[in-house]
Formats: C-alpha cells, structure tokens, sequence
C-alpha cells in the first residue's frame, strides 16, 4: 500500500498495525531476523495511519481564545 485513500483502507491498515504489535510482543527476542521484519511492516502502516491522519483529522492550530 502506497497510501490510503479512503476511510476503508485506514481501518484496514490500523487493524494490521494491532495485529503487528501483538505478533511482535509474542515473538521470541532471539529471533531477531523475524522481530525486524515485523518492526519494518510495522513502521511502513504507522507511517501510512500518520499521514492519512494527519490530512483528514487535522485538530489545526491552538488558539488563546
């Protein structure tokens, strides 16, 4: 996935950063060539929710008001 484009593919991708932190909290520590492929995924959806996040739940600026 390149980047979300809608509501749907956000939902899917948060659903597999979930799925990528309980796989990565049961991985055994010694196997560490597993434990970085699942870090890589799991940096590669986060970027992906932060950027989909960022464009369409934007809070803006604060304000003193």
């Amino acid at each position: 996935m390149k980047k979300i484009e809608t509501i749907e593919e956000y939902n899917q991708a948060v659903e597999r950063v979930e799925i990528l932190l309980k796989q990565l909290d049961e991985t055994d520590p010694s196997f560490t060539s597993k434990i970085d492929e699942l870090e890589s995924e799991l940096k590669h959806y986060s970027d992906l929710v932060t950027d989909y996040c960022d464009e369409h739940f934007s809070v803006g600026e604060p304000t003193t008001e």
